[in-house]
């Protein structure tokens, strides 16, 4: 994170006097290059640095030793041609302001027009919206910067700070300090780098007395005991309070849970748990599905905390994940999105598709687990095949993960694609691989698409497997199927009122169902793009699941093209719970798959319908 310039700065504070030619050869550069960087030193370190030579050696010294290590401030040449620079210089700017800026004279610094600086005005306000800040302006009087300082402080880290090639000069016990931190922690390149940005800044901000004063909501500092951390926190001589040492071993606390040996963190547990439990309420306020609140707590209360507070501290998510989880489990997918959405009111954090993806997996395994009942006995995995091409290591590494979700007595043996065809896999129970297969095998196969394929993922294909051996939606008599004409003439609303005003003609739901529905649809609309509905309510007088299917044949300019009403009753047997588990799959696989829109489109009746759900959702 150092640039060649600061780097010989401290090369030169630890030795009294260094010839050019050295620096030279140490730095890999040309004289004339080592020449610049002295020029620019003497420029922008005037005030802390004494720097003087013959043209031939070089001698540096600190007159101000105090301040050198704290020394952070913008390059010297200003490349204002560039869009991103004129961006993250105006923010900074507004991060150093006490008061406003006025825009003309912002202008006139950057030698650009007042319409150019309004156009980039424009793009520096989108961007610091993503940290939660706001640049707010009052005629005749400027502009200003407003947000927390814990805000400005990301803004600057990962928007600023290396568009902007700040610079911080370390006295060498300081850069010493932090090499141990590096090596201690054996932090990656992008660690490394976000350590030091968040350090400096830190520093600096501390220093010019912007600090921090809240505490960071859901973090623990794991390394606050941390005698790398301790020395490199005294090797600034700056006194600075806990929640700066926080912040500043956020990018060692964050990298994930497996690094943490002891979680001892039970108030934000505490906290944690009363937030999952808010989530669980949005779920079965959507639908009509049981979780058990301790069991999908245990299984997630580590990875929400670390997903918070990566959340919180705006790191990119750099997890090798599948982001087709949304097609694979699409009703996991749908309750992880409506549980994120809690994390977004309460702490204005707003999670990717990925992040949802992976939270999804969680609930995943919950419903498959609730699910299979007795299943897992029925279906002894004793004998299991592992086909793949990529060598014995990876065939280890794989087995490792199986063995250490099914249990360790389990037999392994490897395969490769080449020599499938003569072998006799009727001795085994399940077959994992990575390759296509190129001879038909009437067995369970799960496929392994990485070494990266989360653990998570493999028990959810594994529990799918057991659930398709022993699970049919056809079982029972659960659902009332009915089927009707979407009127391409009328709107979603005036459709949905004809349906609930024949079902109630007929005295098979309630004649309040129509106010339930249009206060739910209010709330969160049950209209999705591409004209697909999928409204679902509670009512009372249901006695069983009732399933109205429609569509519009002629929906060229309709609004509605497919609708599926489900009304269930308010309480679910196990087998209810089940066939209605499997039509959520249905739908949202639905609403996410153009093709499968076309093989909605053409159903009649029930026995095609169930027949869609066995195909997408039991049979993958």
């Amino acid at each position: 994170m150092i640039n060649d310039r600061d780097k010989m700065i401290g090369y030169l504070l630890k030795r009294e006097t260094v010839s050019i030619n050295h620096l030279a050869e140490t730095f890999h550069m040309s004289e004339d290059k080592v020449h610049y960087y002295i020029e620019e030193i003497e420029l922008c370190y005037k005030d802390v640095l004494s720097l003087s030579g013959d043209g031939k050696q070089v001698q540096l010294e600190a007159f101000d030793s105090s301040r050198l290590f704290h020394k952070f401030r913008l390059n010297s040449v200003h490349d204002f041609n560039s869009v991103s620079y004129r961006v993250a210089y105006i923010l900074f700017k507004l991060s150093e302001a006490d008061g406003y800026l006025m825009i003309n004279d912002l202008a006139d610094e950057m030698m650009v027009s007042r319409s150019t600086l309004n156009n980039d005005l424009r793009k520096a306000k989108k961007l610091a919206r993503t940290y939660s800040c706001k640049i707010m302006g009052i005629p005749n009087k400027g502009i200003r910067l407003e947000g927390s300082e814990f805000n400005i402080r990301l803004l600057l880290i990962y928007e600023i700070f290396e568009e902007l090639d700040l610079s911080f000069v370390l006295k060498p016990k300081v850069e010493d300090a932090l090499v141990d931190v590096n090596l201690y922690y054996e932090l990656d390149n992008f660690r490394r780098k976000l350590f030091f940005k968040t350090f400096a800044v830190t520093v600096y901000r501390h220093e010019k007395g912007r600090q921090l004063t809240e505490s960071i909501p859901l973090y623990k500092n794991f390394e606050d005991d941390s005698k790398v951390l301790k020395k490199l926190i005294q090797s600034t001589t700056h006194d600075l309070g806990s929640i700066e040492i926080d912040f500043i071993s956020f990018p060692i606390n964050t990298r994930n849970s497996s690094f943490i040996s002891d979680f001892g963190n039970q108030a934000n547990v505490d906290l944690l748990h009363s937030l999952v439990e808010e989530m669980l309420d949005e779920v079965k306020k959507e639908f009509v599905i049981e979780i058990d609140h301790e069991k999908f707590f245990s299984k997630v209360k580590a990875h929400l905390l670390f997903l918070i507070n990566r959340l919180i501290f705006k790191l990119p998510n750099t997890e090798v994940f599948s982001q087709d989880l949304k097609i694979r489990f699409p009703l996991a997918y749908e309750l992880a999105t409506i549980s994120l959405k809690v994390l977004s009111d309460k702490f204005d954090l707003t999670a990717t598709d990925v992040d949802i993806s992976y939270f999804s997996i969680y609930y995943a395994i919950v419903l498959s687990e609730r699910n299979m009942t007795n299943t897992k006995s029925d279906m002894k995995i004793e004998h299991i095949a592992i086909i793949t091409n990529k060598g014995i290591g990876f065939f280890e590494l794989i087995s490792k993960q199986i063995k250490d979700i099914i249990g360790g007595n389990i037999k392994m043996d490897h395969f490769n694609s080449m020599s499938i065809a003569e072998q006799d896999f009727m001795k085994y129970q399940l077959i994992f691989t990575t390759e296509t297969i190129p001879v038909a095998l009437n067995l369970p196969i799960i496929r392994i698409k990485s070494l990266f394929t989360s653990q998570e993922v493999i028990h959810e294909q594994i529990n799918e497997v057991i659930t398709r051996q022993n699970y049919s939606v056809m079982d029972g008599n659960e659902v009332d199927f009915e089927s009707v004409s979407i009127d391409p003439a009328k709107t979603y609303r005036e459709n949905m009122t004809a349906i609930i005003a024949d079902l109630v003609k007929r005295d098979k739901v309630s004649d309040t169902l129509e106010d339930v529905f249009i206060k739910k649809d209010d709330t969160r609309s049950m209209l999705y793009e591409d004209g697909i509905a999928f409204p679902h309510v509670i009512d009372e007088k249901a006695d069983n699941i009732l399933l109205i299917f429609g569509t519009n044949k002629e929906h060229r300019d309709s609004e509605v093209k497919l609708l599926i009403f489900l009304i269930l009753k308010p309480e679910l047997s196990r087998d209810e719970e089940k066939v209605l588990t499997s039509i959520y799959n249905l739908i949202f696989s639905i609403i996410r798959d153009k093709e499968l829109v076309e093989k909605a489109m053409a159903i009649s009746n029930a026995q095609d319908f169930y027949k869609l759900v066995e195909e997408v959702v039991l049979n993958g």
